[in-house]
């Protein structure tokens, strides 16, 4: 099996493409783009995740929220009860502080990581009390996890979600 990251675009990975100052033309844009190519896993992440309900999700596309903080786990929980995506999954990188959510369920994949170091922040590594709350919440709601290489734990779930088959071949 080949691992899913191969077949994988990482759409807009330094911007958002769902912010309140794109135009919806651009993202319809971009959907069209996407259901062209079937063969190809494209990921969408954002820390809008309101601007994801409505939107009908190609098959190939896994949808995603940023979630770092506590403040940012109510607004994630609701719209993902309402956005129809094929994965639907959390960003909870990097992980600031301790998550709690009221379920897990409405999503299918749980990415933990830490914060690399840059100019303006040092790096951080999450509470090692944090990371096991969050795995133990998916677990409970049956969410696949994948703990990034940059935080510091043995024996790291590296899991993938299920999806709809992607059609075609490879490049």
């Amino acid at each position: 099996e080949l691992d899913p990251g191969l077949r994988s675009v990482f759409v807009c990975s330094m911007a958002d493409l769902f912010g309140d100052w794109i135009p919806q033309e651009w993202i319809e844009a971009v959907l069209a783009e996407v259901r062209r190519a079937p063969q190809w896993t494209f990921l969408f992440l954002t820390k809008f995740p309101a601007r994801l309900v409505g939107i009908e999700w190609p098959a190939n596309a896994w949808v995603g929220t940023t979630v770092d903080r506590q403040e940012r786990v109510k607004p994630a929980e609701e719209a993902f009860q309402r956005v129809k995506a094929s994965v639907k999954f959390l960003s909870c990188e990097p992980l600031l502080e301790e998550l709690t959510f009221s379920s897990l369920e409405p999503f299918n994949w749980l990415i933990i990581g830490a914060r690399s170091s840059t100019r303006k922040l040092p790096a951080f590594q999450p509470d090692r009390a944090w990371l096991i709350s969050l795995m133990r919440q998916a677990r409970q709601a049956g969410v696949k996890v994948y703990v990034k290489p940059n935080v510091q734990m043995a024996d790291r779930p590296r899991e993938y979600p299920q999806a709809a088959p992607v059609q075609g071949r490879l490049l």
